[in-house]
């Protein structure tokens, strides 16, 4: 049978055949969550809907329903592994290039949506720019002493003789000296 959706649908549009109804429903989504309408022409959105169509049936009693993945599991398994797979390939591309030409360890302080000081830093080589570290910094004095111990942390992680140069706004120019007296 139809859903109560699809009941709707036809009666509102006068919908007749299943591609109408298929389309109608897809078009609900797209208006309600906001989606931009080429996603449906992307070749890896159509091969998800593809995938799921054939392999994603469980059976519910007596029926064959359509079970699609839970946001749980792709925010908590699927999620945490690529990022971990994607990161761990780009920080060994980032460091063969590092090796041959050195890299510029650039840092700055911003807020977070949430208002909260973040410092963060990030290694740029001829590869591209690699995000390195993000601290929160909420209840801790940014001095000179604590942004230089930063950079210098920084710089032991990469090795400093990897690092070309450090790249810090003018709010940091006192922890420069500290920096430069460590290497």
């Amino acid at each position: 049978g139809l859903s109560a959706t699809q009941v709707a649908a036809k009666e509102m549009f006068g919908l007749k055949s299943a591609d109408d109804l298929r389309t109608a429903a897809w078009l609900q989504v797209v208006v309600k969550k906001a989606l931009p309408l080429d996603l449906f022409d992307d070749p890896l959105f159509r091969e998800a809907v593809a995938v799921t169509a054939k392999h994603g049936k469980v059976l519910l009693g007596a029926h064959q329903v359509l079970e699609l993945p839970k946001r749980t599991k792709i925010t908590e398994k699927v999620l945490p592994k690529l990022d971990a797979e994607l990161d761990e390939k780009i920080r060994n591309r980032m460091s063969a290039v590092v090796m041959l030409t050195g890299a510029t360890i650039i840092s700055d302080g911003w807020s977070s949506c949430a208002n909260r000081p973040i410092l963060n830093a990030l290694a740029s080589s001829p590869l591209g720019t690699y995000f390195i570290k993000a601290t929160d910094t909420s209840g801790d004095t940014k001095d000179a002493k604590y942004i230089a111990d930063f950079i210098i942390d920084v710089i032991k992680q990469y090795g400093p003789e990897r690092v070309t140069a450090v790249c810090m706004d003018g709010a940091c120019k006192s922890s420069f000296a500290r920096i430069e007296k460590e290497y």
